[in-house]
C-alpha cells in the first residue's frame, strides 16, 4: 500500500489518501498506534475531506491517551458527515477520561440510538455507569448488550460482559 500510495501521490490524490488510509489500518491491527497515525496525517494530507481518516486517527488516539486531540479528529469527522456510532463511542470514550461524563453519555446515547442492536455501545455506557457506581443502570447496559451480543454470536464480547456482569454482581 505505502508502494502505491507514492507512486501516485501526484497524479492521484483520492487514491493515494485511500492507499495511506490502508496503510493506517494494517498498522494499527499490528498494534502500532503511532506508526498508524502517521499513515492517516499522510491520508489527510492527500485529501483534507476524508472523514475515515479523521475517525480512525481519532481512534488512534483514544488508544493511545491522547484524549483532546482524538476529540477535536473526532469532531472533524462528524463534520464531515461520517455519521456512524461508533465515532461517537470514541468520542464519548475520550470525553469519560476527560472527566466530561455528561458529553461522554449524550455521545454513547447518540450511538445507541443511531445503532441500538449494537452491542458493544451497550457495553461500554456500562463500563463507564460501573465507573461511576452507577451499579444498577450499568448492570441493565451489560444485559442488553450480553442479549445482542448473543444474537450476533460475539463470543469474546460474551466473554467479556459476563466477566463484567460477575465483578458487579460481586460488588453489591
Amino acid at each position: 500500500w505505502r508502494s502505491i500510495a507514492n507512486i501516485v501521490d501526484e497524479t492521484d490524490k483520492n487514491l493515494a489518501a485511500r492507499a495511506w488510509s490502508s496503510v493506517g489500518y494494517l498498522l494499527s491491527e499490528q498494534e502500532q498506534a503511532e506508526d498508524a497515525i502517521s499513515a492517516y496525517d499522510k491520508a489527510i494530507e492527500m485529501r483534507a475531506d476524508y472523514a475515515g481518516a479523521y475517525y480512525n486517527r481519532g481512534r488512534q488516539k483514544v488508544e493511545l491517551g491522547q484524549y483532546l486531540d482524538a476529540i477535536g479528529d473526532l469532531d472533524k469527522a462528524i463534520n464531515l458527515n461520517f455519521d456512524e456510532a461508533k465515532v461517537y463511542i470514541f468520542r464519548g470514550i475520550a470525553k469519560f477520561e476527560l472527566d466530561k461524563h455528561a458529553d461522554a453519555f449524550t455521545d454513547f446515547d447518540k450511538a445507541i440510538y443511531m445503532k441500538p442492536d449494537y452491542p458493544n455501545a451497550h457495553a461500554i455506557r456500562g463500563e463507564a455507569k460501573a465507573r461511576l457506581n452507577d451499579i444498577g443502570s450499568a448492570k441493565m447496559d451489560f444485559q442488553n448488550a450480553l442479549g445482542l451480543a448473543k444474537e450476533h454470536e460475539n463470543k469474546e464480547l460474551i466473554a467479556a460482559i459476563e466477566k463484567n456482569l460477575q465483578e458487579l454482581n460481586e460488588t453489591e
